[in-house]
């Protein structure tokens, strides 16, 4: 079942796999695999989204810019939802602010977390786009700050089949997303 954070079933540790999830491509990837780890581990799964200024519209001074970016971060909580629909594993979502690397750091401490899951911006080309529109690496930044290890999932990875993961009968809730 998906939980809200903040409950107090998400805030004490659990040993869950931690994912960071974004706009980026790469991201939905490293949640399946998140959740294909949190499944044959038979632990919870917490997604992490960090704000970012991708969120938001361009202008701070737009009428709607408050609108626009929770609309935003209410479209990215509904594709979670979706591709976490036939996933048979308990599962919530922690929307932080801050440094993503920091962040993911921060949620995989409170869950005693025995590692982080992290997508990637792809190769060759979406890379060099990535990096020329200012997008800093959190793959690389999660590295560089230690204390646990960092799964890095490549884009378009051929382990991220769009099919449930599914585990051990009786050991797992089936996740359904909050309307």
């Amino acid at each position: 079942m998906e939980r809200a954070a903040g409950d107090p079933a998400t805030t004490s540790p659990d040993g869950g796999v931690v994912v960071g999830h974004s706009r980026h491509r790469g991201s939905d990837d490293a949640v399946l695999v998140a959740a294909h780890l949190a499944v044959r581990l038979a632990v919870p799964l917490h997604v992490v989204h960090v704000v970012s200024a991708e969120d938001f519209p361009v202008d701070p001074d737009s009428w709607s810019w408050d609108a626009e970016g929770a609309r935003a971060i209410e479209e990215q909580a509904q594709e979670l939802r979706r591709l976490l629909t036939d996933v048979l594993l308990v599962w919530d979502r922690r929307v932080r602010q801050g440094d993503p690397a920091t962040v993911l750091m921060a949620v995989a401490d409170e869950v005693g977390a025995p590692f982080v899951v992290v997508g990637t911006h792809g190769t060759g080309r979406a890379r060099v786009e990535s990096a020329l529109l200012g997008h800093r690496s959190v793959s690389h930044a999660a590295i560089g700050r230690g204390g646990r290890p960092v799964l890095v999932v490549p884009a378009r990875s051929s382990d991220t089949e769009r099919r449930p993961a599914t585990g051990p009968p009786g050991r797992h809730e089936r996740v359904h997303g909050a309307r």
